[in-house]
């Protein structure tokens, strides 16, 4: 029996230890510098795997994704991922829709 509060305990450290952590955590971009602080948003077209893609249970995955979370973990604000086409990002971006954009981009005349 000693095992499992011995566990008990040592889920419920590690739960405080992070909520602590989170509570001290001050975001390292200034609030004038996003669209709705503390959010990092940024559109995204998750159609090129392996860099962003949706999986069988809807969820965004992919290496531009799991990237831009730990920036923003490491900068403490939070990912905010808009789905959207790609022809629409770059005025959307213009016009200050959102912070970013997290998509495969690939130069053409036209864009440059």
């Amino acid at each position: 029996m000693r095992l499992p509060k011995t566990f008990s305990a040592l889920v419920l450290l590690a739960g405080l230890t992070q909520a602590a952590g989170a509570q001290t955590c001050t975001p390292k971009v200034p609030a004038s510098s996003l669209i709705e602080a503390p959010k990092w948003q940024m559109s995204i077209n998750p159609t090129l795997p392996p860099q962003q893609f949706v999986d069988d249970k809807g969820e965004l995955q992919g290496l531009n994704v799991e990237l831009a979370r730990e920036i923003a973990k490491r900068i403490c604000i939070e990912a905010v991922f808009l789905r959207m086409d790609f022809p629409p990002m770059i005025p959307a971006l213009r016009s200050g829709r959102f912070d970013a954009i997290n998509t495969g981009l690939f130069w053409t005349e036209e864009r440059s």
